[in-house]
């Protein structure tokens, strides 16, 4: 898994303050699935991503945008 990802990830969960089993159920997936993406086993698709973004309580498209283009948020 390419780290950025997995790094906004973690970050998006721990700034909404969710659970894993809550970002797990609100987009679907199992626990398991949602432990594995953090830990850098397999990762969500685009769909997915946004899906937990927004399940996280976080503006979608700061993330996707520091994904795509690191530093462009900070300015």
């Amino acid at each position: 898994m390419d780290e950025k990802l997995r790094g906004l990830l973690l970050r998006s969960r721990y700034e909404g303050g969710k659970s894993q089993s809550l970002i797990a159920e609100e987009i679907g997936v199992s626990k398991k699935t949602v432990m594995h993406w953090e830990q850098g086993i397999g990762q969500p698709s685009l769909e997915l991503f946004v899906a937990w973004l927004k399940a996280c309580g976080v503006n979608p498209m700061r993330y996707l945008l520091e994904y795509l283009r690191p530093g462009v948020t900070d300015q």
